[in-house]
């Protein structure tokens, strides 16, 4: 079973077991394991690691540096609320009036909103250029950016139903959780409002993993399958349903194998740099250039090694559809003929 020059997956080893009869417009890969979506998912992104780093990179380290230097601007409150903290820590009550960072909060919020939407261009060029690479195609660079910028606006309104969602959770939360607490009494010493505070606390913390769960292929669908934002979550939700529990196992084991490649990497640079906030005659400043370094350092390693939970999540997609008999989103040898994308 060769394969031509430049198709992806390489040649099937004695490592892999004999292919499953498949219907038409659907890859004798599937069903897919987890070793076997972790196969894949490195295969795929050594095969193409030029276009998917170059997709990454290109995206986030200019949003990065570009946030980097609107937290700059309010580095001297960052420092001055990080000296309160330690003031606090040693027993002395500072001026909360005078270290109150407000700007530095704004700032910081919108830093997330612009990163958040960043992270979802960046997912759905990636998730463009693995579906290509999959169907045995060459992704480009340009070609993948593209079909992210045309859906912008999708991708804007996924990322902020997802962020309001959570929220909400959050709130409803909290307020049980301090309903409960002033119903049983109040207080933090052990008893019924402690304990019904805690139940409460996991149940948010739940109900928010059952949410993102559900709504893990939404960009996904918005992609390949050219739905709405709303079309896109509700796609997600019913292609979820029954498989829930393996989903969060798959992204708890990418994102736990991705976290330890950034902790062992990215802490160094920390302690070798620093984060910007410098103690300096026992009083915290910012050091706008360690700042710099150290946000660059940083989001190249990130922005590097990003792509790496999206394409396993793009395979658990695919593997997903095929397990409910769905013919694959790409035209591939033996499919239906269409244009990919979909139009927008």
């Amino acid at each position: 079973m060769d394969q031509p020059p430049g198709r992806f997956p390489p040649t099937l080893g004695p490592a892999w077991p004999a292919p499953t009869p498949t219907p038409p417009g659907s890859w004798s890969l599937f069903p897919l394991s987890v070793d076997r979506i972790l196969q894949l998912t490195f295969s795929m992104f050594r095969f193409g690691w030029r276009t998917f780093i170059g997709i990454s990179l290109i995206v986030t380290v200019p949003a990065t540096m570009l946030v980097a230097t609107a937290q700059a601007a309010v580095g001297d409150e960052l420092a001055r609320a990080q000296q309160a903290q330690l003031d606090i820590a040693f027993g002395e009550l500072p001026d909360f009036g005078e270290v109150f960072p407000l700007r530095a909060v704004l700032v910081s919020y919108l830093s997330i909103i612009v990163l958040g939407v960043v992270g979802y261009i960046v997912t759905a060029a990636v998730v463009h250029a693995a579906a290509v690479t999959a169907a045995g195609g060459r992704a480009s660079i340009g070609g993948s950016l593209r079909v992210a910028a045309r859906l912008f606006w999708r991708l804007v309104g996924i990322a902020l139903a997802i962020f309001f969602t959570i929220i909400a959770v959050i709130v409803i939360g909290v307020l049980i959780a301090a309903a409960v607490g002033i119903a049983f009494g109040g207080g933090f010493e052990p008893g019924p409002a402690v304990f019904g505070i805690l139940i409460v606390a996991v149940a948010t913390v739940a109900t928010v993993l059952f949410v993102l769960v559900r709504w893990a292929f939404a960009v996904q669908a918005a992609t390949l399958e050219g739905a709405s934002a709303s079309d896109s979550l509700g796609r997600s939700w019913r292609l979820v349903s029954g498989s829930g529990w393996r989903v969060l196992g798959y992204t708890l084991l990418v994102a736990l194998l991705i976290g330890l490649v950034l902790l062992l990497v990215g802490l160094p640079i920390n302690i070798l740099i620093g984060s910007g906030l410098d103690v300096v005659g026992g009083r915290v400043v910012f050091n706008p250039v360690t700042y710099f370094a150290s946000t660059l350092l940083v989001a190249l390693l990130s922005a590097s090694i990003a792509p790496i939970p999206t394409i396993a999540l793009t395979w658990l997609y695919l593997d997903l559809r095929w397990r409910r008999g769905e013919p694959l989103p790409v035209p591939v040898p033996g499919a239906e003929a269409g244009r990919y994308p979909p139009d927008a």
